[in-house]
């Protein structure tokens, strides 16, 4: 049990904790929400020009965020 334990990588299993804590959080606080309702007011509604909008706000979030918390948050 002890040597099974041992081996078990827990950095990135509380790092993986710790990341869907924050994602929770910044859910909860209603980040998201406010987000995605400003990005639709921008684009007044337009379907194609909300899809590129969301595509290059992912890609300037994700050049700032590490890749694995953008996507965990950007999920939902």
């Amino acid at each position: 049990m002890h040597k099974t334990f041992g081996e078990v990588e827990w950095v990135t299993i509380f790092l993986f904790l710790g990341l869907f804590i924050v994602v929770y959080g910044i859910e909860t606080a209603g980040v998201l929400k406010w987000l995605a309702n400003h990005v639709v007011e921008l684009t007044g509604g337009n379907l194609a020009l909300t899809a590129q909008a969301i595509l290059w706000i992912s890609a300037i979030a994700s050049a700032i965020v590490d890749n694995i918390p953008f996507v965990a948050t950007m999920i939902r």
